[in-house]
């Protein structure tokens, strides 16, 4: 039976049981819980604007998007949502899941800070005029 709360489903996947497992084994209790609360907010937002997100990748994404501000996923060269980024995208690819996936996933992550952006990018381009 999945895990619920509020209605709300917790997808019942090998990768999500591991990545589960993996986050709560390396990281604080406080970023733990604070990115199953970002899954469970992120399905909230989702029905609120009518959208279907894909709810494996986005507890995937909700779980690493945090990952990067501590050990072993930190790195000093870059940013840590780059960090938890990179590490959620090795995990992915490395359970089999498609390049186009795992990108999704490392997109909304490196972003997860970056207000603006996501949006823009979700756009279809438009040619620039003079004026814009």
């Amino acid at each position: 039976m999945p895990e619920a709360i509020a209605g709300l489903e917790i997808p019942e996947t090998a990768a999500v049981a591991e990545a589960t497992g993996l986050i709560q084994e390396t990281t604080s209790p406080l970023i733990y819980h604070h990115s199953r609360r970002i899954f469970f907010f992120s399905l909230i937002h989702a029905q609120k604007l009518g959208v279907k997100p894909d709810p494996e990748l986005l507890y995937l994404a909700a779980m690493f998007h945090d990952t990067g501000l501590l050990t072993p996923f930190s790195d000093v060269e870059q940013r840590f949502e780059v960090d938890g980024a990179d590490h959620a995208r090795k995990f992915l690819l490395d359970r089999g899941f498609s390049t186009a996936a795992a990108e999704t996933v490392w997109t909304a992550i490196a972003l997860h800070t970056t207000p603006g952006i996501p949006g823009r990018m979700a756009r279809k381009s438009r040619p620039r005029t003079s004026a814009s």
